[in-house]
């Protein structure tokens, strides 16, 4: 069964709103834009979801105790129970799948094996119970060490996706394909056993985005071909706010 999403509270759509048309405006002519993120204030980027271990936020917010570069960093406190899946999303409206996407983020954490990937829809794709578009994560690396700054990476997406074409055709059926796929989220995987997990994220950046709108592809399509554009899409086969002061320190 598929794992529940929390809602998206109303401060971060306007977030998502800011965050796609400043994509939709670096990507003017088709041309892939780098973006990043710096999380010097405001609201949280990230959001829990697609959790199935009843996580317990005990704070999350933008702050000095984060920093890994300039004034602040994104800290999220979490109790999880038993289970097996606990992510943290970042919306990224619905990005092209092409060959030079790539997403890198900088973590420090309580516990290793804090995994990045990307969210991929995949509008002709559709789930074999109830028929509607599936979603998959294409997973980049993970952290080795706890309580150290680490680089995360995402890269060749569009290759990771289509490696996992075989197991999605097993699951739902052979009339799926990956035509139209558009990369919606940032993913981070930190569940590994139950406990308390304390993780601070820094330095955000994606290469290589293109909003699938600016490129002419159309985010879900009810039918046919999608219009032939300049931006030269993944070649898919079917056989393949203020800052919170920083905590005062023990002397």
């Amino acid at each position: 069964m598929p794992c529940p999403r929390l809602p998206l509270p109303p401060a971060r759509h306007a977030l998502l709103a800011a965050w796609c048309c400043l994509l939709a405006l670096q990507a003017v002519g088709g041309h892939a834009a780098d973006v990043e993120e710096g999380f010097e204030g405001g609201q949280p980027r990230w959001s829990v979801a697609n959790a199935d271990c009843s996580p317990r936020v005990a704070s999350h917010a933008i702050t000095r105790d984060a920093v890994h570069r300039g004034d602040a960093g994104e800290q999220i406190v979490l109790a999880a129970a038993s289970g097996s899946t606990l992510q943290l999303h970042f919306p990224i409206g619905s990005a092209c799948v092409i060959d030079e996407f790539k997403a890198s983020v900088w973590v420090k954490a309580n516990r290793p094996g804090i995994r990045l990937g990307v969210r991929i829809v995949l509008p002709h794709f559709p789930a074999r119970q109830t028929g509607r578009p599936i979603d998959v994560v294409v997973q980049g690396s993970s952290s080795r060490s706890p309580d150290r700054w680490e680089l995360l990476e995402a890269a060749d997406i569009a290759a990771g996706l289509e490696k996992q074409l075989p197991a999605l055709h097993a699951e739902h059926g052979p009339a799926g394909d990956l035509a139209a796929a558009v990369a919606t989220h940032l993913v981070l995987e930190i569940f590994s056993v139950p406990g308390h997990y304390d993780l601070s994220i820094d330095d955000l950046r994606m290469q290589g985005v293109i909003p699938a709108t600016a490129a002419g592809v159309p985010t879900v399509m009810s039918g046919g071909v999608a219009p032939e554009s300049a931006v030269r899409q993944a070649a898919f086969t079917a056989t393949a706010a203020s800052i919170p002061p920083a905590a005062p320190t023990a002397g």
